[in-house]
């Protein structure tokens, strides 16, 4: 399996997403100068001692349809049936976000993204941070806005589904885990590991067609459909457990939505934290931490 691609790196960006509780606290720093505010109902704030503020502004979403491959390679779910032709739709949001200057006495600066000076001509702009949302954030975060239309499956006919579930308006999924060739830290040798699982997935059937409507557990940071090269699913079947092995493409994601505005144009909503932007974080966190070298933020 090849290594992880521009869509891995995406979903990489939303490791945070699972964690957005609101705080005041330094922003992992000795130096208490600037601080983290984090607020229920208000924006995320960088607060200087010397009055100057920064506040977390975000572009417009940029919405993209994805039609990906689905296909099943084994099924003992329904062994006798031919494999379908199938067809995962799934809907994505892209935007940019950063941190500008809203209080600031040099005007010039106000509007701008922050400047982490090393002294000199060492002065290395804070660069916006690429933020995905897919119709899986919102059962991660239900409280968060959402208007993404719902995932679909579409396939040429069903029989690949199990004899219990045939008949049925409502199609569960027990679990769906899919895997990505990555190194072992123990045997350092590369190896196929979960990389998304989900739990208890309900999709509403209509003809040939699977919408997704729900997903109890998500026992991961990466919100994505598990459309790897290699993923399994386990159903049931009339109380019995059959598993049902298949295979996407997440490069299908490759340049999807790759041109968004990057005109940073709205004030960021209450759920969206600096633990969900992990490159701003650490933009703004190494340099601060250095005790050395005359850092500042300018």
């Amino acid at each position: 399996m090849k290594k992880l691609n521009w869509a891995f790196s995406i979903a990489i960006a939303l490791s945070g997403v699972l964690a957005h509780a609101e705080s005041d606290r330094p922003l992992g720093i000795q130096d208490d100068s600037v601080k983290l505010v984090e607020l229920p109902n208000q924006p995320s704030r960088l607060v200087f001692g010397d009055g100057r503020e920064a506040t977390l502004m975000v572009s417009k979403d940029t919405i993209a349809q994805v039609n990906v491959p689905f296909k099943i390679t084994e099924n003992n779910c329904a062994p006798s049936a031919r494999a379908p032709r199938c067809t995962y739709t799934m809907n994505l949001a892209r935007s940019f976000a950063n941190y500008l200057w809203t209080k600031n006495p040099d005007a010039s600066r106000l509007g701008q993204p922050l400047i982490v000076s090393y002294g000199g001509d060492q002065n290395q702009p804070v660069n916006p941070q690429d933020i995905i949302t897919t119709n899986y954030t919102k059962f991660a975060s239900p409280n968060t806005p959402n208007s993404l239309t719902a995932d679909t499956i579409t396939c040429d006919q069903m029989d690949w589904l199990p004899q219990g579930q045939q008949r049925e308006q409502n199609v569960t999924m027990k679990l769906w885990s899919g895997e990505v060739m990555t190194a072992n830290s123990e045997s350092d040798m590369n190896e196929n590991q979960a990389f998304f699982t989900y739990g208890d997935l309900t999709w509403q059937r209509q003809g040939n067609k699977l919408t997704l409507k729900n997903i109890k557990q998500l026992n991961t940071i990466v919100l994505f459909p598990a459309l790897t090269d290699t993923s399994m699913i386990i159903m049931d079947d009339r109380g019995q457990e059959c598993q049902i092995s298949s295979a996407g493409s997440l490069k299908a994601l490759n340049g999807v939505g790759s041109s968004p505005s990057t005109e940073l144009v709205d004030i960021a909503p209450p759920s969206l934290r600096i633990r969900q932007t992990p490159n701003l974080k650490f933009s703004l966190d190494y340099p601060l931490n250095q005790v050395n070298g005359g850092k500042y933020i300018k």
